[in-house]
């Protein structure tokens, strides 16, 4: 009888001890699975953060890159005016001389 209660209670224990690694594994992956979500959202946040960085610095990159072109535009559209500022003072003069030339 002594023997058949021990084995009970070994029978027990062991029900209990399987009962308790069985809620500890219920506990371990309700915590991995909040852990995995929690690095999931981590890891979106992170990538927003760099997808917005990275189009600010594109669009800085295109900001200066249009100055820049409309700064070469101003240059050539100066040296273009001078140009034809040059090529006006010629004909004007050339104009003169044909007419001195003519009124002779």
């Amino acid at each position: 009888m002594i023997l058949q209660e021990e084995l009970s209670q070994i029978i027990q224990a062991e029900q209990m001890s399987s009962q308790s690694i069985t809620d500890k594994t219920v506990i371990i992956r309700k915590e991995r699975e909040a852990l995995q979500d929690q690095l999931y959202q981590e890891f979106k946040s992170r990538k927003k953060e760099i997808e917005e960085r990275t189009q600010k610095q594109i669009e800085l990159i295109q900001y200066q890159f249009n100055m820049k072109q409309e700064e070469q535009l101003a240059i050539e559209k100066n040296r273009l005016q001078a140009d034809y500022e040059h090529l006006l003072t010629k004909q004007e003069v050339v104009i003169q001389k044909l007419l001195a030339y003519l009124w002779r």
